[in-house]
């Protein structure tokens, strides 16, 4: 394993700025630099570059990102209240001070990550850039916390150098904005892992949304109910995900590893462990392994910091197979504000906290295979 991990001082302050996560890019940082993950001989640390306003406009159309670019404050003066609406910019998005410096570092920071597993010449089989990950950004809209999708720019960076790339979403919510990207092409695969019901944000994800055109059949929604445990999470895992990477055989894979699933964030919809996310990404990174495929991780939501970061520096370590990870939180600058969790990582399965009410997913699992089953890799690799 040689593995990219993207960080500087400007991106954590950058990222540190965004509202429904203020500050918890530096708890990240300082959490995995106190367990001292970055020492590894296995790590390179890249300081990324903010992305130029042609890098953002891969994706993004033009008004869009230009209103991002000038609206540099809270004052709401460059911009009228009609733009505002047109560009998402009001309600779970609003405008921020120090917004343009937050797009331009994150966006930069995941397109950073992508070229580092574009490139040859360093020998990267994996890379890291916690402070990506933002899946719901429209083209032209702000969305569900998601002012720029750099998602889309690194998918489309990793599509320069490699024929197909897949792209696997754990949020609890449905990656919306990487779907509607890529629903009409069978060059992206798409796979989300969500919860989903009447009403749950962001409305969309079911088993019927499948693609478009020649991209029918390459968006593959796992939709589930309130609960999830690591045992249902695991199986699909194992009984999806393994098998769509091998089905496709992808250059390049995306994993959006969005943490408000887990036991403790305050969505309380899902019931995950920190043990049984991170065994999920060591699932697919051995994977990917076998596979040679390269392999870039994001981060996304997540909305308690303390398990963010807890749970980030356990994929981190998990991916370096690093097996000694002390569960005691190790004494740093930040290290207060894991009171709430008595100064341990955690990780264990939890029970008891809410009832599962995906007792059989067979059906999901079915459904899934049997659209995966369809496939024409032929015509894919042709294309």
């Amino acid at each position: 394993m040689r593995l990219a991990y993207v960080y500087s001082k400007e991106l954590c302050a950058a990222a540190d700025l965004l509202p429904s996560n203020r500050g918890r890019s530096s708890l990240i940082h300082s959490l995995i630099s106190a367990y001292k993950l970055l020492s590894s001989d296995q790590v390179v640390v890249i300081k990324p570059k903010p992305a130029t306003r042609q890098e953002l406009l891969a994706y993004h159309d033009e008004d869009f990102i230009d209103a991002l670019l000038s609206a540099d404050d809270t004052s709401n003066q460059a911009l009228t209240d009609e733009e505002l609406a047109e560009f998402g910019l009001e309600y779970d998005c609003p405008l921020f001070k120090g917004i343009s410096t937050y797009i331009t570092h994150v966006a930069g920071a995941s397109l950073y990550a992508a070229k580092a597993l574009c490139s040859q010449s360093h020998g990267f089989t994996a890379a890291v850039c916690f402070d990506g990950g933002r899946h719901h950004a429209r083209k032209r809209e702000a969305y569900g916390f998601c002012y720029i999708n750099d998602i889309n720019l690194s998918i489309l960076q990793l599509r320069s150098s490699f024929d197909r790339v897949m792209y696997i979403d754990l949020d609890l919510h449905h990656g919306d904005g990487v779907e509607s990207c890529f629903k009409y092409t069978d060059k992206v695969l798409t796979c989300s892992i969500h919860r989903h019901g009447p009403g749950f944000f962001p409305r969309s994800g079911s088993a019927d949304e499948t693609g478009k055109g020649k991209g029918e059949g390459y968006s593959l929604n796992v939709p589930l109910k309130r609960g999830l445990t690591d045992s249902p999470f695991l199986r699909i895992i194992n009984e999806i995900v393994i098998p769509a990477i091998r089905a496709y055989r992808p250059g390049a894979l995306v994993v959006q590893c969005g943490v408000d699933g887990l036991h403790g964030d305050p969505y309380k919809e899902w019931n995950l462990s920190i043990n049984g996310f991170s065994k999920a990404v060591d699932l697919i990174q051995r994977e990917a392994t076998s596979k040679n495929i390269k392999t870039l991780y994001l981060g996304g939501g997540g909305y308690e910091s303390s398990v963010v970061s807890s749970c980030y520096a356990t994929i981190l370590a998990v991916l370096l197979d690093t097996k000694d990870l002390s569960q005691a939180i190790p004494e740093h600058s930040r290290w207060a504000q894991y009171s709430k969790r008595d100064y341990s990582l955690g990780g264990d399965e939890v029970s008891g906290v809410m009832l599962d009410a995906n007792t059989d997913i067979s059906e999901v699992i079915d459904r899934a295979v049997q659209q995966m089953s369809v496939w024409n890799m032929d015509s894919v690799m042709s294309g």
